[in-house]
């Protein structure tokens, strides 16, 4: 049976006891595991324990929901664009965000705030860039119509 090494983690654990090891270990030195970097075939990694949402997280969210209400009330019109963009943003983020956790790769919030601010700037230019080129699609086929 053939073992395959573990994707690169910020850092190297045991597979069996989850001990911390120094990089190039010959073993685990809990369990003395000669094969503690290398996972067996069909073994699935633990995934890290969830951590429980904390005040500060919901203050921001209070902060940031209070936000909202007042762009709402002082220019509508700038709150639902600015929904608009950070909508898809925000959920591609999130299903990226599932996606690593679930192969127990947790993507860090520093990483999802910059992922969901790229994507607020690279979705309008991307919607842009398609309008323009169906609009050249209607004209170029108006024009060999006629």
């Amino acid at each position: 049976m053939t073992a395959r090494s573990p994707s690169p983690g910020p850092e190297p654990l045991c597979w069996k006891c989850g001990a911390p090891n120094a990089m190039g270990s010959s073993e685990c030195w809990l369990c003395q595991r000669p094969d503690w970097n290398r996972y067996p075939i069909g073994y699935r990694r633990p995934s890290p324990p969830r951590r429980r949402p904390t005040i500060a997280s919901g203050m921001i969210a209070i902060a940031a929901f209070a936000g909202t209400m007042a762009l709402f009330r002082d220019s509508p019109g700038v709150a639902i664009f600015l929904i608009i963009l950070a909508l898809p943003a925000m959920l591609l983020t999130a299903a990226k965000a599932r996606q690593r956790a679930a192969i127990g790769d947790p993507m860090p919030m520093i990483e999802r705030v910059a992922r969901c601010v790229g994507l607020m700037f690279l979705i309008p230019i991307f919607l842009i860039v398609l309008f323009m080129v169906g609009i050249l699609a209607v004209i170029v086929f108006q024009g060999l119509l006629r």
